[in-house]
Parts: C-alpha cells; structure tokens; sequence
C-alpha cells in the first residue's frame, strides 16, 4: 500500500496502539473514582497532558481533552464568544480559508447576533497582516486562525499575528488551529492563547484532541453534566486515548519529522516538474511558506476524483481535497486561492508522514503519469 493521504489521517505508531490496548485492558477503571483503581487511570490523564504541553514548550497553559479537533474548536470560539453579556456587540476575526470546525462555529456566532470578519487571503494563501490589525477593534473578542492550512499547506506567521492583535487590543484571545501543523513543523505556537489539535492527524488514535489554553481563559462550557475537567468538559474523561496522545507526543521528534517530509517534499515536487512541468503545483516555489507534508496539484480538464479512484486500483492513497468537506462539490479554499473551476475539478492533494519514502514518491509520480496521460488522451487532446 502507498499511503499519501496523511493529511486526513495517520497510521498510529506502533508503541501507540500498544499502549492504548494496555490501558484499556489493565487501567479500566474511572479516572474520576476515589479509589486506587481510579488513580491508576488517572495517571495516563496526568501522563498525557504532561507530554502534549511538553512537545512545543508550553509553559503557562493547562488542556481540555475532548473528541478530537472540531469539539476543540468548537469549544475555543463558542465557548469564548458565547460568554459575552452582549452578543450583538461581539467581534471575532478570523479567514475565508478556515476548517468548517472554525467558519461553521463563525457561522453560528453571526446567527446569533455577532459580527465575524473574514480576512481575504493572496493568491499564495497569507492574509494580509496589515488588514489583520485594522479589523480588530475594541468589540472585538477572538482571532481564529489556521496556522496550516489542510488543501494547500500554507504556513500563516503566528509570530507576527499574535503580536499585531495583542497590539491592536491587548485582550483579545488568539485562537490556532495547529491540526494539520501540530507534531509535524516547529514553531512557537505556545506564544497563541488557544491551540487545538486531532491525534490522529499525527500517529495518534482517532476520537481524541485538546484545546490547550492559557491559564486564567474562562470558557462557556458547550457540555453539562458531571463536571469533569474542571466543568468546561462533563464526561467520563477517556483515559486511555489521552495517555495514547501522550504516547504519541512523547515519540514525536519534531525536527526530524519535520526534516524528512522537506527531503520527501523536495523529492516529490522535483518528480512532478518533470512529469508535468511546473505549473501542475499549485503553489508560488519561491516562497518558502508551505507545509513539507502538503502538496496540491491540478490537471486542468480530468476529474480529480477520477484519478484518485484510478490510483486507487494500484494501491495508491491520494484525496482531492479535505476529508471533512470532501462531499462538497465546491472546495472553498482552493476558490478563494482564485484557481478556476476546471483547476478545482481536477486537484489532487498529496500528502506525507514520516513512514513515506521517496521510492514510494516515485511510484505515485510514475502511476500518476500514466493515469494522467490515459485520461487526456480518452479526451482526445493529446495529454495537453
């Protein structure tokens, strides 16, 4: 099997999947109960948050575990708009590039009475930073942003954007959803008020995420019940999949991970210019600004889903946008990007993890050729 698809899920490490079956099978008990069997359990709870902040630094941040990245970010712009006396004269910001996690919850807040501003991107996908510190204002509350984004991989400057908005008002709230980046790139994500994040998106289980936050953030609980991490999450805490995070964090060495997928990287766009020429990437090469696991490209004129069904027949894993909105016929990011509808139609994202190897990259190239060169030639075009 040659797996490209990483960016809608990871395979598991094995130390992962092995811890999770062990926790599951000896440390059953409640986290939550007085006795000793319950504190067992809750160890994997203390092991888990202690990793997860260790992996980029945080310092002054505590975490609620939840079911994975959209609850999170759920919970970071509802539960932090939502508290508001007024709503009607509440403000956040936030991109027209977002997850639906973020601009469905933006959504909501407008339904409700709130304002929301969504900050265009360039063609490369930045916002503008400039147009980020105008649109702040005293009524406004939050600042959501994606810090990777998941179809075409751009980096945003979370340095600079948290500077400008603490700049501009001091008590706004900076929200960043790290999913795709987190465990993949460095960066000082610490310097963000809220950081939300999928294991699965980086050798973790599927169904658990956290939103790490600064200590003193009040949050409107979005679940009742129980009380549980501190009331802003009821229900049985999930031990043993938050022990699993913690696993999970503890065998991520950044900065190689982070090296490899560059050499991966490099070796794939390299493969693609000769297969196709340059223009099939749909991204600005001389910018250094994209994530070494992302890769987005197009063929002007076939279906993507197409091809991907047709890599599919010799084992190859490729998607042609978001898993989360891939039943969408209109991908949003790609159209605000400015590609044209037939460049959309015929996308492709290829996406890496460190168990990838550039042999399996030539042979997705190799397979792509040849499904690309068949289809334009069902076309009668010649492959052009």
């Amino acid at each position: 099997m040659y797996y490209f698809d990483n960016a809608a899920s990871t395979r598991p490490y094995d130390e992962t999947a092995e811890y999770l079956k062990r926790e599951m099978l000896e440390h059953f008990g409640n986290p939550s109960a007085l006795h000793a069997f319950g504190s067992a359990a809750n160890e994997a709870v203390e092991y888990g948050k202690k990793e997860l902040l260790k992996l980029y630094g945080f310092k002054n941040h505590d975490v609620i575990f939840t079911s994975g990245a959209t609850e999170a970010a759920n919970m970071a712009v509802i539960g932090t708009v939502t508290r508001a006396a007024d709503l009607g004269n509440t403000h956040i910001v936030t991109t027209v590039i977002e997850h639906p996690c973020v601009s469905q919850a933006a959504e909501y807040i407008e339904s409700r009475g709130g304002k929301v501003t969504y900050l265009p991107v360039d063609a490369d996908g930045l916002i503008d930073l400039d147009e980020l510190g105008n649109a702040i204002t005293g009524k406004t509350k939050l600042v959501s942003i994606i810090w990777v984004n998941n179809e075409n991989g751009v980096i945003q400057d979370i340095d600079s954007i948290v500077r400008i908005v603490k700049e501009a008002n001091p008590s706004v709230l900076v929200h960043l959803d790290a999913t795709q980046g987190f465990g993949k790139i460095s960066g000082r994500i610490d310097k963000a008020d809220m950081v939300t994040l999928s294991a699965h998106k980086f050798h973790g289980p599927k169904g658990i995420g956290a939103l790490i936050y600064r200590r003193g953030i009040m949050l409107e609980p979005i679940t009742f019940g129980g009380g549980q991490q501190g009331g802003f999450r009821s229900g049985t805490v999930n031990s043993p999949m938050i022990g699993a995070l913690g696993k999970t964090c503890e065998l991520t060495d950044i900065k190689s991970i982070e090296a490899k997928l560059k050499a991966l990287r490099k070796h794939l766009v390299e493969k693609l210019t000769d297969a196709f020429g340059i223009g099939c990437i749909n991204e600005n090469l001389e910018r250094d600004i994209y994530s070494p696991h992302i890769v987005s490209v197009s063929f002007p004129g076939v279906k993507g889903e197409v091809m991907v069904h047709m890599l599919e027949a010799d084992e190859i894993y490729v998607s042609t946008s978001s898993a989360c909105s891939s039943h969408k016929k209109t991908k949003t990011v790609l159209d605000a990007l400015g590609l044209d509808k037939n460049r959309i139609e015929g996308t492709l994202r290829i996406s890496m993890s460190d168990f990838n190897t550039n042999e399996e990259v030539d042979y997705l190239v190799e397979k792509l050729k040849a499904a690309v060169k068949k289809l334009y030639s069902l076309k009668g075009n010649g492959g052009k």
